[in-house]
């Protein structure tokens, strides 16, 4: 290569990184005319196509990668390039796999490249395997130390291998290299709510909106934790949601409607929007209804919008008529895609939680739109037409809570779906000789002061019981600290509370409710996904029955598999309803016995029902729609 031809490249790679694609190509011009064009002239001339926003690029980088493979030692720098061009299309798009496979080539050329660890390490973190993503991150380490971007990936590991000291510490680095920007901060917020630890986000998602005003993920992060508040009635728990709602309904004006066919009972197409088609606990609500559902009259479209993918997405995009890959994706875009697929229906299944898009149903990409699953509460919007619930739930009078209309699918507005495998249920384990032991399997963030004053009530009166607590968080040391001394300072020494991590698989998480022999349901906020679990492995739990729709799940549940005389009215019938359990193993293990079959048996488990009763309500939104614009 000649001098010249080096000044050209040199002068078509400074457009290509000022964003100037047609200036870069005349520069390529003399290089690309000939019969040999040099390995580098190609690879910047499909920069320069993706300045331009031209086609072709795919196939000719898989053309030129070919190439520089075959070749000498002294492609390697140029086949480099070209694979890293690769990956960064291949995550933009969101393929993932063949992002890793390129990595993967590219260290095999230069194994000691931090930045290509740092992006396999936050690729294969993306994907759940965080094992393999941690050896990476930590090669890339000595060479990242002053990197704002690497501490938040490295934190994000450590986190879901469950050690929180080194996840905290590492987004606290992020945080100080970087103190102008948001992503750290709302890590660092999203770990310690995560952790249970809500004083010490609070401070956090404040700062995050004083750096990104009005940024939907923090002002659901101050929602969320709202919930979780035993000083805040439920009516100012609902102004803030509407509160919100309103500033962000007054920023984004709706979508007019598409053309449509109005035809009240034609088939309908029904697109579910979910963070959580995924390993996670509503997937054991969503799969149920997926796999019941009619075909012959609906057409589903499933919009995953987390960022990661697990074996369990795999199954829902089998699921799917139509899958969208949603979370790189803005909110004009998805509505588009939303209307280009024709959809009637819209069920949001987020709500305030992560990754929700509800500035998306501001928009409204669908003349049916409804709020379903994923959140206990309101989301505070108008331009929906209904929040799915029950009468149990939400009973008569519950609207002046809601921002939105209460579509009450009776008897329950569940479904799940049991373990396929499992251990089975055990005996009362008190009988054999073990401690009566109290267990609560929920969120820590929880263990409000009432609760634990609660709860260490009923530990005094039954004299030498203790009480299993088992949750993500009980690893941080902070954590676990402030727990026990909550419960030391109602007088309950240490030895009588005992904390458990979160396990991993299903069937191991399973196995520690062998141990319990009488669940406590926490208030205001109760338990589901782990009430169910309880009864499953034949354990049943006491419930306070509150006023809205966050303490009336465990009152539900109850209802459903036949044991109303375990809800309390109040918390001295709670206090009296668990120590006379205990006192009484005869009763307790009569309730316990045959508790998985009246489960199985009862409306939370007939995905075929509840799919027929969903199906209807569909229809009669519809229907309500039509008439709307035909009248």
């Amino acid at each position: 290569m000649t001098g010249e031809d080096r000044r050209l490249l040199e002068q078509a790679r400074s457009a290509i990184v000022a964003g100037r694609g047609e200036e870069a190509r005349r520069w390529l011009g003399p290089l690309l005319a000939g019969p040999s064009a040099p390995p580098e002239a190609r690879l910047l001339e499909l920069h320069a196509r993706r300045l331009l926003g031209e086609g072709g690029i795919q196939e000719g980088l898989e053309a030129l990668v070919a190439e520089l493979e075959a070749g000498g030692p002294g492609e390697v720098p140029v086949l480099l390039e070209a694979l890293r061009f690769k990956v960064i299309r291949a995550m933009a798009e969101e393929g993932h796999a063949e992002a890793l496979q390129d990595l993967s080539r590219a260290l095999d050329l230069d194994p000691d490249n931090p930045e290509l660890h740092q992006a396999r390490g936050a690729l294969l973190a993306g994907r759940r395997r965080y094992a393999e993503a941690r050896i990476h991150l930590e090669k890339a380490m000595p060479h990242r130390r002053e990197d704002a971007h690497f501490w938040s990936s490295y934190g994000l590991v450590l986190q879901y291998l469950g050690e929180p000291s080194g996840a905290e510490d590492a987004f606290r680095r992020a945080m100080a290299l970087d103190p102008g920007k948001v992503d750290p901060v709302m890590l660092l917020a999203q770990f310690l709510a995560d952790s249970g630890r809500l004083l010490d986000a609070g401070p956090l998602l404040d700062r995050a909106l004083e750096l990104s005003p009005g940024m939907p993920a923090a002002v659901s992060g101050k929602l969320g934790t709202a919930l979780y508040d035993p000083g805040r009635t439920p009516r100012e728990v609902a102004g803030l949601h509407r509160a919100w709602t309103a500033t962000l309904e007054t920023r984004v004006q709706p979508l007019p409607d598409p053309p449509k066919d109005w035809d009240p009972d034609r088939p309908l197409t029904v697109a579910y929007l979910s963070p959580d088609f995924r390993e996670h606990s509503c997937a054991h609500f969503i799969e149920p209804l997926l796999r019941a559902h009619d075909r012959t009259r609906h057409r589903f479209l499933l919009v995953h919008l987390a960022p990661s993918r697990d074996a369990r997405t795999e199954v829902f995009e089998a699921l799917a008529d139509t899958w969208i890959e949603a979370s790189a994706l803005d909110d004009a875009t998805l509505a588009r895609r939303l209307r280009e697929a024709g959809v009637d229906l819209l069920v949001d299944l987020a709500g305030h939680s992560g990754f929700n898009r509800l500035p998306l149903l501001a928009l409204r990409p669908a003349p049916v739109q409804l709020e379903w699953l994923g959140y206990p509460f309101t989301t505070g919007l108008t331009r929906l037409e209904g929040r799915i619930t029950d009468s149990l739930v939400d009973p008569p009078g519950s609207e002046a809570l809601a921002s939105e209309p209460l579509l009450r699918l009776d008897p329950c507005y569940l479904c799940w779906q049991p373990p396929e495998a499992g251990p089975a249920a055990s005996p009362l384990p008190c009988l054999g000789g073990a401690p009566f032991t109290f267990g609560s399997f929920n969120h820590f963030a929880k263990l409000n002061a009432a609760v634990v004053e609660t709860w260490s009530t009923i530990l005094r009166r039954a004299a030498g019981s203790r009480l299993l607590l088992k949750g993500k968080g009980s690893q941080d040391p902070v954590l676990r600290e402030r727990i026990l001394e909550a419960f030391e300072a109602q007088g309950i020494r240490r030895g009588r509370v005992h904390l458990e991590g979160w396990s991993e698989r299903p069937s191991t998480h399973l196995e520690h409710y062998r141990a319990v022999d009488l669940a406590l349901d926490p208030f205001p906020y109760n338990g589901a996904t782990t009430s169910l679990e309880a009864l499953w492995m034949e354990v049943p739990f006491v419930a306070l029955q509150g006023v809205h729709s966050l303490s009336r799940h465990g009152s539900m549940l109850l209802t459903q598999v036949g044991l109303p005389a375990l809800i309390a009215p109040d918390p001295q019938a709670y206090v009296a309803l668990a120590v006379a359990l205990a006192g009484d193993p005869v009763r307790l293990a009569s309730l316990r016995a045959g508790l998985r079959n009246s489960l199985l048996a009862s409306p939370l488990c007939d995905a075929v029902g509840f799919a027929r009763r969903m199906e209807a309500l569909f229809r009669d939104q519809w229907r309500r729609a039509c008439a709307l614009r035909q009248g």
